[in-house]
């Protein structure tokens, strides 16, 4: 090989024999992570420098030896003058040399590194291993202490709710004790006044009847001087006019005016007594008390006795004296039972969370009906067994009174309407249990309204059917309407028609009451 060829083979070998050099750039000086617990960042900052110092002051040597080697290379003499021979020894040995140098230098560098790197990784294992057993410790020393703290949290909590809940529950206790108190003093106030102004309708009532009969002493008394002059006489409806209105208030005692009397020694009518158009009911008179009453076709063909034109004592006077502690009672038997079924609902509701149907409130229908049938019995009885005694020559009355079927009948008229407002009150509620308690109060205290009224009807009825049941068959009965009471349709039809037991009258009833305003009677006439 010629010695120019020689010079250009060196340094391809030299290429061919080098290895990749550490850049000082890419330590890993910046990359440390730190930690709470762990090396001293500054120190592995410091070694990894030395290691970097190292570094370069090997490449340091490394390019002076080439440069020492590039000046070794380049001939002092001119190259025609140096031998060959010489020249390739003189490269060669001094290449070999550098070579070797550099590997066992970058030999020791590596291995010091990898020492170093191993002992660092080591070292950073233990001090993560120690780190996390110490959070470990410290999460769970955490945990305990926290859920101590819950704990006692909870345990005073538990007590302050206990406390709330037993001072609410004795506050509650206080105020419905309270309420409970003033309930009470209420119903007694109540009550006191109920029975102060059932004495005074009473002494009402007694002082009205009371001017009832002295007028009709006076009439009594008070004849015409007039032979010839028709019989004059004063009804009964006006003269009670006179001293007492069903549509006023009660008048006091001392305020009643007798109606005057005439020099004549009659007395004075204040009114005319309504005069019934025969044209227009056939088979009606003037009425029970000084006309004469006409009479229905007799089926038998016999002609029935035209009543007597005397004055009829006063049997409505009586029957109304005989009913008012009777109603009374009834209708506060029928509040009794009002109060107690309302009290029950009104629990019902508070107790369901949502009222869907009206038999989560109440008993079936015959249940809820039968209920206020038993309440009525006794009153019922007796009213059936006045009227039955206020007919003379009657047979004795049936001691069960007037049934069940009767009591059924006034019953449903009281129960079904209630029922059914209580339904659409369910219905329109909408599942909203304070607005339900509202409209079933509501609806209770709108019912309670009606049992005088019912309470009055139910006996009236049991009285007519009483009279009407011991009557024997075949017997003369007359209509009577009550001059004290307003009109009912009926008295047009009926009054002062004369039938026989078990004929109906005009109207198609049997006996009186024949509707709710009806307050007439009937009266036995003599064969």
């Amino acid at each position: 090989m010629p010695p120019a060829d020689r010079q250009r083979a060196v340094p391809s070998a030299l290429m061919a024999v080098s290895f990749p050099r550490p850049d000082p750039e890419s330590s890993p000086i910046g990359s440390f992570r730190v930690v709470r617990r762990g090396f001293d960042p500054d120190e592995v900052r410091s070694r990894l420098q030395q290691l970097v110092d190292e570094i370069d002051q090997s490449r340091e040597r490394e390019r002076a030896l080439e440069r020492e080697f590039a000046n070794a290379s380049r001939p002092n003499v001119a190259v025609d003058q140096l031998d060959r021979e010489v020249l390739v020894s003189l490269v060669g040995e001094e290449t070999e040399r550098l070579l070797g140098d550099a590997r066992d230098e970058a030999a020791r560098v590596r291995a010091r590194a990898e020492d170093e790197a191993v002992q660092l990784v080591a070292s950073a294992y233990e001090e993560a291993a120690r780190v996390r057993e110490s959070v470990q410790e410290e999460v769970t020393y955490l945990q305990r202490v926290t859920a101590e703290q819950v704990e006692t949290e909870l345990a005073s909590a538990r007590g302050r709710g206990l406390e709330m809940v037993t001072e609410a529950r004795e506050y509650r206790e206080k105020v419905l004790t309270d309420l409970a108190q003033r309930r009470d003093l209420a119903r007694e106030q109540i009550r006191a006044l109920i029975d102060g102004r059932d004495h005074l309708l009473r002494a009402f009532e007694v002082a009205r009847l009371a001017a009832v009969d002295i007028i009709v002493e006076l009439e009594q008394a008070a004849p015409s001087d007039d032979p010839s002059a028709p019989e004059q006489f004063i009804s009964r409806q006006s003269a009670e006019s006179a001293i007492y209105d069903a549509d006023d208030d009660i008048t006091p005692v001392n305020g009643i005016e007798l109606p005057a009397v005439a020099s004549g020694g009659t007395v004075a009518p204040e009114y005319a007594a309504p005069v019934h158009d025969d044209s227009e009911h056939p088979g009606a008179g003037a009425g029970p008390v000084g006309a004469t009453v006409s009479t229905a076709t007799p089926t038998d063909g016999d002609t029935p006795p035209t009543p007597s034109t005397g004055v009829v004592p006063d049997r409505f006077a009586a029957r109304r004296t005989v009913l008012a502690p009777l109603i009374e009672s009834l209708v506060k038997q029928f509040k009794r039972v009002v109060v107690d079924e309302q009290n029950d609902v009104l629990t019902a509701i508070r107790r369901t969370e949502r009222v869907s149907g009206i038999a989560e409130l109440l008993p079936d229908e015959d249940s809820h009906v039968a209920r206020y049938c038993s309440c009525s019995l006794a009153e019922a009885a007796d009213s059936f067994v006045a009227g039955a005694a206020s007919m003379d020559g009657g047979a004795a009355p049936d001691p069960h009174g007037p049934g069940t079927a009767v009591l059924d009948r006034f019953a449903e008229e009281l129960v079904l309407p209630m029922r059914e407002r209580l339904e659409r009150v369910i219905e329109s509620s909408q599942g909203n249990r304070f607005e339900l308690s509202a409209f079933v109060r509501s609806a209770y205290r709108e019912w309670k309204q009606r049992f005088d009224g019912l309470a009055e009807e139910l006996l009236l009825h049991a009285y007519g059917l009483g009279a009407h049941s011991v009557l024997p068959v075949g017997s003369l009965v007359v209509w009577q309407p009550d001059p004290t009471a307003p009109g009912c349709p009926e008295v047009s039809a009926n009054a002062g028609v004369v039938i026989r037991v078990p004929d109906t009258f005009p109207s198609g009833h049997v006996h009186p009451p024949a509707s709710a305003s009806c307050r007439c009677m009937i009266q036995r006439l003599p064969e």
